[in-house]
């Protein structure tokens, strides 16, 4: 029993120069190395408010 082939109408290939795709790649990794720095920048962000409340937190501890 032969099932019926049919083709998929895209395939995902992509056709492109040497160059295009270098600089597609260079985007990608871009875009991956901005979303790092961003999620880095929140938790520094976090980090700091943390340090800010430990310092006075230290502080009142002097002044007893």
């Amino acid at each position: 029993m032969a099932e019926e082939y049919k083709e998929p109408k895209d395939l995902g290939v992509k056709i492109g120069t040497k160059a295009e795709a270098f600089w597609q790649d260079t985007l990608r990794r871009l875009d991956v190395s901005i979303l790092q720095y961003e999620e880095s920048l929140i938790g520094e962000k976090v980090m700091r408010e943390l340090a800010n409340k430990r310092i006075a937190e230290e502080k009142e501890k002097f002044k007893k």
